[in-house]
């Protein structure tokens, strides 16, 4: 892929955004932060490009289901990594049946999240593929 991609860290909470943040630094990968489904709606607007976001299930303006209503209304495709605080099997399998890239829950470790990240990014790249080929 000619184009970077860049992580959106949709969080609320200071703590968790920060140490995924401080991840994905590591990685060289850049990441941007926003604290509301409209500060997203604005970087999506401002700022075209490739994105992966990494949301809070619950947000100040909406939750993880409106986060993902607002990649979908985009041109190309946004995979959305629903970031919880404890793992649920049950909200899992909600998560991935809604069209949720992933899921994940603490504690991180640096290759779990640069895996997600890359698969993430090798979808990105299967997707314009595909769209090329069309």
């Amino acid at each position: 892929m000619s184009e970077s991609v860049c992580a959106v860290l949709l969080h609320d909470d200071e703590p968790p955004v920060s140490f995924l943040a401080g991840i994905l630094e590591r990685q060289g990968i850049t990441s941007r932060r926003a604290r509301t489904c409209r500060e997203l709606a604005e970087i999506f607007s401002r700022t075209p490009g490739r994105y992966v976001v990494f949301t809070d299930v619950d947000l100040p303006d909406g939750n993880w289901t409106d986060v993902l209503d607002l990649a979908g209304g985009l041109p190309g495709p946004v995979p959305v990594v629903v970031v919880a605080r404890l793992v649920d099997i049950r909200f899992y399998v909600e998560v991935i049946e809604r069209g949720a890239f992933d899921f994940i829950a603490p504690p991180f470790a640096d290759g779990d999240i640069s895996h997600v990240f890359r698969c993430a990014t090798s979808a990105l790249g299967r997707a314009q593929v595909r769209a090329g080929a069309a």
